[in-house]
């Protein structure tokens, strides 16, 4: 205990010294008021240096804390600390921190953290951090983040995250997401994401497994196309929009005995999806596939007149020979579509299928369908 008090004093005493010597533009630090300048000096400080905290009233220079910088005022150059950097007023430069930044006016300049950047006003510059940037109102530059991006306002640059981005709107923008992209309001510019991409209104483009908007001037690029604008460009397995009709499938064939698939039918196209089994049944009992279908149709009156051109994923489940194969199908179908929302319908057409195992060559097979399609699951008017 003695020893500390001796080491307190020395320090003081240090700090004084330097105090008389620095003609009030230097601060050392040990904590706020024990420094050179503290912050009830309110005068600009070239110079900081807190072990392991400073407090100043603003800084024109450089700032380099052990531990947390707090500057309550403007900020022209760089603050450093290894856990916590916080300015309170108009920054220009660079702010590191170790865990966190937090900016309380407007920041013009870079921004990194190991943890999490915070800014409640608008920024002229680039976020980076290793779990997550927040940005309070408007962005004009780049989020980088190794989880999540988050901008309250408007968003003019680039969002990258490996996990989300969230954005209220952006004009123009791009947002580059792991997992998911969030538009709010009206986006423009590009969302790419490893799953999924929302956005209330569009002028762009989406590339995702999952793409969903309701006002769309563009193009859905993935596996499921969702938007309420029926005449947006759709590229995908399956798209869907308020007056695509949703219809459950039920048909026996010669190839799958018994199928099950969902149809999503468009102004002028429609996709299939779904699985039947066994497959090939005289040779393997134990044997099924799943299927996609993609085709044009064309109405006349009750009778749908349509064609397709499919892939199916051919599955063996029996351990004699645990193997697959796929199976490449084109076919013409004829449709008749009764009053109460249901059709009967029969097809033929040729299927080139090979398998992994045994004899590899291509084999043509034709194939004769018949089946039943339900009501439209989708209540549209």
């Amino acid at each position: 205990m003695k020893r500390t008090t001796i080491t307190l004093a020395l320090l003081s005493f240090f700090i004084s010294c330097l105090a008389q010597q620095s003609s009030h533009s230097v601060n050392l630090s040990i904590w706020d008021p024990f420094a050179t300048l503290p912050f009830s000096h309110h005068q600009p400080v070239w110079f900081s240096l807190g072990l392991p905290e400073s407090k100043i009233s603003s800084l024109q220079g450089f700032s380099f804390n052990l531990f947390n910088g707090i500057n309550y005022g403007e900020m022209n150059g760089i603050q450093i600390a290894g856990i916590y950097s916080r300015i309170d007023s108009t920054a220009k430069g660079f702010s590191f921190a170790g865990l966190y930044n937090i900016q309380r006016g407007p920041f013009t300049g870079l921004a990194t953290s190991g943890l999490m950047n915070i800014n409640r006003w608008s920024l002229h510059g680039m976020q980076a951090s290793a779990i997550q940037n927040i940005e309070i109102t408007d962005l004009e530059g780049i989020q980088v983040a190794g989880f999540m991006n988050v901008v309250g306002g408007t968003l003019r640059g680039m969002q990258i995250a490996a996990g989300f981005n969230v954005v209220n709107s952006s004009h123009p923008s791009v947002q580059l997401a792991g997992i998911v992209n969030f538009g709010l309001h009206d986006i423009q510019g590009v969302q790419v994401a490893g799953i999924a991409n929302y956005a209330t209104s569009l002028s762009g483009i989406q590339i995702g497994i999952l793409n969903f908007t309701q006002h769309l001037q563009g193009a859905q690029i993935g596996i499921v196309n969702y938007s309420a604008d029926t005449n947006a460009v759709k590229i995908g397995l399956v798209s869907v929009s308020p007056q695509t009709q949703v219809r459950p499938v039920l048909y026996w064939s010669n190839v799958s005995t018994y199928n099950v698939g969902i149809r999503f039918m468009n102004r002028l196209t429609y996709s299939m999806v779904g699985f039947g089994t066994p497959y090939d049944p005289i040779r393997y009992e134990s044997s099924g596939l799943i299927f996609y279908r993609l085709g044009v149709y064309h109405k006349i009156d009750h009778v749908i007149l349509s064609s397709d051109l499919g892939i199916s994923y051919l599955l063996f489940f029996s351990s004699s020979h645990g193997d697959s194969g796929f199976s490449r199908e084109m076919r013409i179908n004829a449709e008749y579509a009764f009053p109460k929302g249901i059709s009967l319908f029969a097809s033929g057409g040729y299927a080139a299928r090979n398998y992994f195992f045994g004899d590899r060559t291509i084999q043509w097979k034709p194939m004769a369908e018949i089946g039943i399609i339900l009501p439209n699951i989708l209540h549209t008017k």
